[in-house]
């Protein structure tokens, strides 16, 4: 029963060696394509659970709307240069 066990752990490891050398040396389109893939994967519990301050009101309301970098304005003369 140990040299089965034993030679599981050594396929597990050698498996994984194996993955991580091909995930390295391997184009990095396939490495994009293998994380999309992993983080599919794992990323099953939502996005907005967990880190809001405990006050009951956590519906879709109480969430404000995420402002994107093309709607900040800064005028070109309030630009200040630095010395």
């Amino acid at each position: 029963m140990n040299g089965l066990l034993d030679n599981f752990l050594v396929g597990i490891v050698l498996l994984a060696s194996v993955s991580y050398a091909l995930y390295k040396l391997g184009p990095r389109n396939l490495r994009k394509g293998i994380l999309k893939k992993l983080s599919r994967i794992v990323d099953v519990a939502p996005a907005n659970q967990g880190a809001c301050g405990g006050c009951d009101n956590c519906g879709d309301a109480s969430i404000a709307p995420k402002s994107s970098p093309a709607d900040i304005r800064i005028p070109v003369a309030k630009i200040g240069r630095r010395a």
